[in-house]
């Protein structure tokens, strides 16, 4: 755990003896060193301890393939954009591959970033979704189809961090509720007008 200093900064003293109290609901804490007031609020990742990356193993073999930028480390993985061997200390993995820190940092300076990439399938099926709800007569037509998109595109949204399936699952509801209603609504019409 990291140590909870004062923010005064000609006093920086440690404050991590009064974290039970200020946890227990005391949020305005004194500085014994210089008494100064604050209003603390502490973080659930505080009490978290870091978790510790994969250490890289080092070369017993001859023929084992070595990192790019550690040689006397065994090769893990291969970069997915130079194609460079790199060791799990190197290796920086997201949801579209593993990457050399070179390569990572080229995009982050292009200002170009894996997201701007992504195409958000869940958002633009949600978006849809409602707006063939609120055009009745077409999203009856084109609801089966965005049903079916829904599907084929469930596992192929390619982010750099996991997003979950509730837009999904949104729009399949919607679509389906859709669908459901219009076809009742057209059925009890041509049953009333008998």
């Amino acid at each position: 755990m990291k140590p909870l200093l004062c923010p005064n900064p000609k006093c920086k003293s440690d404050l991590s003896g009064f974290v039970p109290d200020i946890v227990a609901g005391a949020h305005i804490c004194k500085c014994p060193a210089c008494e100064l007031e604050q209003n603390i609020h502490i973080f659930p990742a505080y009490f978290r301890t870091q978790k510790k990356g994969a250490i890289p193993e080092k070369i017993i073999i001859d023929s084992d393939a070595c990192c790019f930028n550690h040689p006397d480390k065994v090769a893990s993985h291969i970069c997915d954009t130079c194609g460079i061997y790199i060791c799990d200390l190197c290796n920086l993995e997201l949801v579209e591959g593993h990457f050399c820190p070179k390569c990572f940092k080229t995009a982050k300076d292009k200002n170009t970033t894996f997201m701007a990439k992504a195409v958000l399938y869940d958002e633009i099926f949600m978006m849809l979704s409602i707006l063939f709800m609120l055009t009745c007569y077409l999203g009856v037509i084109a609801s089966p189809f965005l049903i079916g998109a829904c599907i084929y595109f469930w596992n192929k949204m390619k982010t750099p961090y996991r997003r979950r399936k509730w837009r999904f699952t949104l729009a399949i509801t919607i679509c389906g509720l859709e669908i459901i209603l219009i076809t009742g609504l057209i059925v009890a019409l041509v049953i009333w007008r008998k």
